[in-house]
């Protein structure tokens, strides 16, 4: 196992766990262990750039100037963020059921 592990540039660890996960020594078959795994891997819902074109085209662009995963979507949140605190704000009249019954009976007197 320790072979394996070293021509795969993997901890002797992780070798054994795969192995362990998909049958064991005696049952482990390479196919069945890497349909497995893409089964587990598939996404519940579609990748969010793949379904918003606009989103991929700034990410890609960011990316051409190097900019980190984390640098991306920092920006995004401080884009949302800025979007969220310039929007105009609506306010409501909170009223006590005293008060609105005060105004009611005003209206119709």
């Amino acid at each position: 196992m320790r072979s394996i592990a070293a021509s795969l540039e993997r901890a002797p660890s992780t070798i054994s766990r795969e192995i362990r996960r998909n049958g064991g020594a005696d049952g482990y078959r390479a196919n069945k262990a890497d349909q497995a795994a893409r089964q587990q891997a598939h996404r519940p819902k579609p990748c969010t750039l793949a379904q918003n074109r606009e989103l991929a085209r700034i990410v890609a662009q960011k990316l051409t100037l190097l900019w980190s995963p984390e640098q991306i979507a920092q920006a995004k949140l401080n884009a949302v963020a800025r979007q969220l605190n310039e929007r105009p704000r609506k306010t409501l009249n909170y009223e006590t059921p005293a008060e609105r019954f005060s105004q009611c009976v005003a209206l119709t007197s």
